[in-house]
């Protein structure tokens, strides 16, 4: 049953998709919109306006029933999905991810697998929903555990509000055309690279390699990541956004950017312009802003990102990527991707030396201190354990094999300055 007022989608970006993959779970499909107000010497449903929605009923939006059968079925089972909505850019409203219910009265119980519901929980919140296009809310579904593999276009997405979530609901106000999406499939694939990373090269700032300019980084030093951007084709810097990503796992965001001329006399290679800055991206990326030139073929800079920092977490193994990634800014479409694997984590070197404090010869069957001397490559500034441990250890006796027993009650820092005997 419908009796509905057109919702009012957002001028500039009613239907943004982030992560439009088809190969993976996690797109996120982000709706903005206000509900009509009443319009003066109107006739029909616009000169009333919309009554906005109240705690209880449901937003939704409609997926193209072909990806509802195939793909989606969001009416069989829970978590397919989640809901989030926000009013303005600040106010969350809470809201519930709930799945089509059975109908009690139709008895055809038409599937309504193409369709995420999302309903109003928030008790806190001052209801009706505010009318008007002075409010922006923002609505995001994000597909949990299901994918759209099918199909790389989406035509005609719906948006409405309803009393309930079955096909004997009450359509409040709608959007029956809210947009078409693109999605794609596997980005990292594309070739050519519409921007192309060069040479990157890591310089250590603080560590043991400092002094000959190592590229070796230990955990917890801090260095610096230079590498070229070139452009294969033409990238508008107003309508695109340039992206870094990292594994967040092995290091920390860098600090700051500096902006340099690729090589000399060749305007194609002179620095970009722009006042560069950084800016978080997700969990593990940053944004690159100020670059106000738009790019063309050939274009060619450099970018010197510092003070990157290595954790301890994960040492040696495959490396880590650096990847650039340059987004359309309205949709959030991959443009182009390309990466190269350049973080490693080495671990650090440790030498040891045991003997007795004053180089006695230890005997069988006594009681012997043993002064254990241990140095490092690389300052250990986050700390960690030190195992002292007795590698060919053997309860019979043999020429290969002895056993020795640590007291742990008798050890002494007392003659390293860093550590106390109450450590």
């Amino acid at each position: 049953m419908t009796a509905s007022f057109n919702l009012q989608p957002d001028i500039t970006n009613p239907l943004m998709v982030l992560n439009p993959l088809t190969t993976s779970t996690g797109a996120v499909f982000t709706v903005k919109f206000s509900f009509p107000s009443a319009t003066p010497n109107a006739i029909g449903p616009s000169a009333y306006g919309s009554s906005g929605l109240t705690l209880g009923q449901f937003i939704g939006i409609v997926f193209p029933p072909s990806v509802g059968t195939t793909d989606l079925t969001l009416d069989q089972g829970s978590n397919k999905y989640l809901c989030s909505l926000t009013e303005g850019t600040s106010t969350s409203i809470e809201v519930s991810a709930v799945p089509s219910s059975a109908s009690s009265v139709n008895t055809q119980n038409v599937a309504e697998n193409n369709i995420a519901y999302c309903r109003l929980d928030d008790l806190n919140y001052a209801y009706p929903l505010k009318v008007g296009p002075g409010t922006v809310y923002t609505l995001k579904i994000t597909l949990n555990t299901v994918k759209i593999a099918s199909t790389n276009y989406l035509r005609s997405l719906t948006l409405f509000t309803s009393t309930s979530n079955n096909q004997d609901k009450i359509i409040i106000d709608s959007i029956p055309v809210l947009g078409t999406a693109a999605l794609y499939a596997d980005y990292t694939l594309f070739t050519p690279k519409a921007l192309d990373l060069v040479t990157p090269l890591i310089s250590v700032t603080q560590g043991p390699t400092t002094a000959i300019g190592g590229s070796i980084v230990y955990p917890y030093n801090q260095f610096d990541v230079t590498f070229n951007l070139k452009a294969t084709t033409f990238i508008s810097a107003a309508d695109h956004l340039f992206v870094i990503t990292y594994p967040a796992n092995m290091i920390s965001a860098p600090t700051s950017i500096i902006n340099n001329q690729a090589a000399s006399n060749d305007p194609l290679q002179a620095a970009v312009k722009g006042n560069l800055s950084i800016a978080s991206f997700g969990s593990n990326g940053i944004a690159i802003n100020g670059i106000t030139e738009d790019l063309i073929p050939g274009r060619t800079f450099q970018i010197v990102l510092k003070g990157w920092k290595a954790l301890d977490n994960v040492i040696g193994g495959t490396p880590g990527l650096l990847s650039v990634i340059v987004y359309y800014k309205n949709t959030y479409s991959v443009l182009s991707y390309v990466s190269s694997g350049i973080f490693t984590v080495t671990q650090d070197s440790m030498t040891l030396k045991a003997n007795h404090p004053e180089f006695w010869d230890v005997y069988r069957s006594g009681a012997w201190p043993i002064t254990f001397s241990l140095k490092t490559t690389n300052d250990l500034t986050a700390g960690g354990w030190v195992v002292i441990q007795h590698s060919n250890n053997s309860d019979v006796t043999t020429t290969t094999g002895n056993k020795v027993t640590f007291i742990p009650s008798t050890c002494d820092f007392s003659k390293n300055d860093s550590f106390y005997n109450s450590f």
